[in-house]
């Protein structure tokens, strides 16, 4: 019996000590899956933070595109809108001055228009004073033959207003 526990004593240490090296075995399995997780975690993370600075990159190089596009856009709109002002504006200034020529060429006509017309006035004004004195000379004449011819008759009679006198109007009053 002594030999068997012996030989069990022996079996005990050798479990034992198969047990210990499996524990250990597994111990050096679970760190070896350990540090491959770790190394999978490291390149994992190291990969994820070169595709994150990629797409960061990426991202801002899309922006970087956005704000130049932004930029030549509002450019090619701020000369169309410049453009478009300045059509305007020649447009504005080609009319005023065609609006300011038509009103000097008919202020022109009109002021012609205005002389001629006070020239025809001024003429006929002329033609009718020039008859009414020859009328008025006319008239003149008559009344002086008229007192010749009624001169010795009034003779006798207080000094009345002669024919001439009262055809002159100058000196007429009312």
């Amino acid at each position: 019996m002594a030999e068997r526990s012996k030989n069990r004593g022996g079996a005990a240490r050798s479990d034992l000590s198969s047990e210990s090296q499996s524990y250990a075995e597994f111990g050096v399995h679970v760190a070896r899956i350990l540090q491959v997780a770790e190394e999978a975690a490291a390149r994992i993370t190291s990969e994820a933070e070169e595709e994150a600075a990629a797409i960061l990159r990426e991202a801002e190089d899309a922006a970087a595109a956005r704000r130049e596009g932004a930029a030549g856009e509002a450019n090619a709109m701020r000369e169309e809108a410049e453009g478009a002002a300045a059509r305007v504006l020649a447009d504005a200034e080609s009319q005023a001055a065609a609006s300011r020529e038509a009103a000097e060429e008919m202020g022109m006509r009109i002021a012609a228009a205005a002389r001629k017309r006070q020239q025809e006035i001024n003429q006929v004004s002329d033609e009718l004073e020039a008859r009414l004195r020859h009328m008025l000379d006319g008239a003149r004449d008559v009344a002086a033959k008229l007192e010749l011819a009624l001169g010795d008759r009034e003779e006798d009679e207080p000094e009345a207003e002669t024919l001439i006198d009262a055809l002159d109007v100058d000196r007429r009053t009312y």
